[in-house]
């Protein structure tokens, strides 16, 4: 009996040993293997964006990708909806997208389950900014800083956002 059930999971090991090539080949294996876990897809949806979205310079083909990685995304956000990590992995795809108000959306929810990470409030405010909220690009921009995070790109968000408000001295 020992030995029928080792080699199952011996051969089930040897077939799995292709799916270790590099973590894109796992993680895309795992989200079959695993579709009920929320690590999977949010596993496959970070190394997709990382990976291939922002490696490619076709913006048609990227675009493409974003919008696999968003669907991987919010599959593990119905899963776990208290991932932060989640969250702030959704807000910076859907920003890639241009979709600045879901990208706000997501970023506030990050914020929500980790109100001390620094990327979320830097995604918010340059989200803001995108869709003409200057207040509120400075007000998420100056928390972002406060956070350690970003400050030569908030700091010029900033002050462009100044400028939009026509507070030039400021700017």
């Amino acid at each position: 009996i020992v030995l029928v059930i080792s080699a199952g999971f011996s051969f089930k090991t040897i077939t799995r040993n292709t799916d270790w090539e590099n973590n894109f080949t796992l993680f895309s294996k795992d989200v079959i293997a695993s579709a009920g876990s929320s690590r999977t897809h949010y596993n496959y949806g970070t190394e997709l964006m990382f990976k291939k979205a922002f490696a490619e310079n076709d913006s048609i083909k990227k675009n493409r990708i974003l919008d696999e990685v968003i669907s991987e995304l919010e599959t593990a956000a119905k899963i776990d909806s208290i991932d932060p990590g989640t969250y702030l992995n959704l807000s910076t795809a859907y920003y890639q997208r241009k979709n600045y108000l879901k990208a706000i959306e997501k970023a506030l929810l990050a914020v929500k389950y980790n109100p001390n990470d620094g990327k979320a409030f830097t995604t918010l405010g340059n989200s803001y900014y995108r869709t003409g909220k200057f207040g509120l690009a400075i007000e998420y921009l100056k928390k972002s800083i406060e956070r350690g995070f970003g400050e030569q790109e908030a700091y010029n968000t900033i002050g462009v956002s100044y400028f939009g408000l026509k507070d030039y001295k400021n700017a």
